[in-house]
């Protein structure tokens, strides 16, 4: 009984890296349409947080489909691009209010 367990842990295993492997070669085959350029600038972000900025991606995919405001739904799906160009403006406006604002102590220094 120990052995068939143990070939079957392995077996499933096994089963687990092929796929792990072919959805690898998956991803390497949507990457390749992108140009190099794309490419280099995955690759540095992968140096940073690519967790959270995966996360993000994934996030804002889910809420471009599947908007709620005032009890409809809104697919903003074809917008994304344009919305995070706009997002970001507004984030950096965020970033320079609150660089902006007095810091404690004495006169606000």
């Amino acid at each position: 009984m120990l052995q068939s367990q143990l070939n079957q842990y392995y077996d499933n295993e096994e089963v687990n890296e092929n796929a792990f492997e072919l959805f690898e070669f998956e991803v390497a085959s949507d990457l390749i349409h992108l140009t190099k350029n794309q490419r280099s600038i995955l690759q540095s972000l992968t140096t940073f947080d690519f967790e959270a900025i995966v996360h993000f991606i994934q996030r804002m995919q889910t809420l471009s489909q599947n908007f709620n405001y005032n009890n409809m739904e809104y697919d903003f799906d074809d917008m994304v691009p344009e919305t995070i160009s706009n997002a970001l403006v507004t984030c950096e406006e965020w970033d320079q209010a609150e660089n902006s604002k007095p810091k404690g102590g004495y006169c606000g220094k």
